[in-house]
């Protein structure tokens, strides 16, 4: 009797992986995945239920590899800017996975409701200081900096700007300094009224 092999979900997960890594989230289909396995669909459909099942897990595994990158960057001992440095360095390092999860849509965001999570408003406070600055001023600032920062890790990921991690450590430097002195002004205003 022929020996049956049994495909995991790892397996087959790892492979779905490989192919958003390689190739984009749009060539994410059952028969790609059994051909880069090297069997029939059957197998596929043996680990996961459904399409919709093994792509939400390709989902997470990349927002997993990506929140390695980015939040793990550790350059400049400022967090908020490691933190932009290392979005931008995702999407250099990782431009077709940087490509599918934020243009192809995997997350889904509605970027009209994006909200910096916490991690985010910490490291902004500690790059803060002694500045005082409203909760919602804060959040205001982190999206936009955020969005400045997404324009230019997606031009370097579509290869239209060069990564040179000093020239955004600058441009970032430069953005900062202008965004203290306005939060600067705003908190002496509060204080002195």
């Amino acid at each position: 009797m022929p020996r049956v092999s049994v495909l995991t979900k790892d397996v087959v997960l790892n492979a779905a992986f490989e192919i958003v890594c390689k190739d984009s989230f749009a060539m994410l289909s059952a028969r790609n995945v059994a051909k880069k396995i090297g069997s029939s669909v059957r197998p596929i459909y043996e680990a996961y239920a459904n399409m919709d099942e093994l792509k939400q897990d390709v989902v997470s595994k990349v927002k997993k590899e990506l929140d390695s990158i980015i939040y793990g960057y550790r350059k400049t001992g400022r967090p908020f800017f490691d933190l932009g440095l290392g979005y931008i360095y995702a999407a250099y390092t990782k431009p077709v996975l940087f490509h599918a999860f934020y243009h192809e849509g995997m997350l889904g965001q509605n970027l009209d409701h994006l909200t910096p999570d916490n991690y985010v408003l910490q490291a902004m406070r500690q790059e803060l200081g002694n500045i005082k600055m409203p909760d919602q001023m804060m959040i205001d600032v982190a999206v936009n900096a955020w969005m400045y920062t997404f324009g230019l890790a997606s031009f370097v990921a579509l290869g239209t700007l060069a990564y040179d991690e000093e020239k955004f450590l600058q441009r970032f430097t430069n953005i900062w300094n202008h965004m203290m002195k306005v939060a600067e002004c705003y908190s002496n205003n509060i204080i002195n009224n």
